[in-house]
């Protein structure tokens, strides 16, 4: 246990816990259509589909050092969690757009990218880890 990253730790629950929140309140049934479009579909949903990426994300940084995480956290995911929130914002829920993307696929589509760009920066990590013991 003391080789987890603890701030990792907290980030992981956190983001777990809003993940099964959404996830719980889309099983909520909705009386009227205000509710599905105002709750639901703008932002339970794509809280939902970006917060299962980002579980899975924080799952893999909770084996990396602390340095490199906050690395992660610093210069990754804050950039591309604010485009996140910048593109899902822009989509309309009540019409499909001009790139005819829901806000729930916007949402995991960024998060796709955000595991990819992780994948990538962690063998640099590596790589430079490995080349400057030598």
């Amino acid at each position: 246990m003391s080789k987890l990253n603890k701030l990792a730790i907290v980030v992981f629950i956190v983001v777990l816990a809003v993940t099964v929140f959404s996830w719980y309140m889309l099983g909520l049934d909705c009386v009227d259509a205000r509710c599905l479009y105002d709750k639901k579909l703008s932002f339970l949903a794509p809280l939902y589909y970006a917060g299962r990426w980002l579980a899975l994300i924080m799952f893999a940084l909770l084996f990396v050092s602390s340095v490199v995480f906050k690395k992660w956290l610093l210069y990754i995911a804050s950039p591309v969690v604010l485009l996140t929130l910048l593109l899902v914002g822009n989509i309309s829920v009540y019409s499909d757009g001009i790139i005819k993307l829901s806000r729930s696929e916007m949402a995991q589509f960024c998060m796709q990218g955000l595991a990819l760009i992780t994948v990538v920066f962690l063998l640099v990590q590596k790589y430079q880890h490995k080349t400057l013991r030598k």
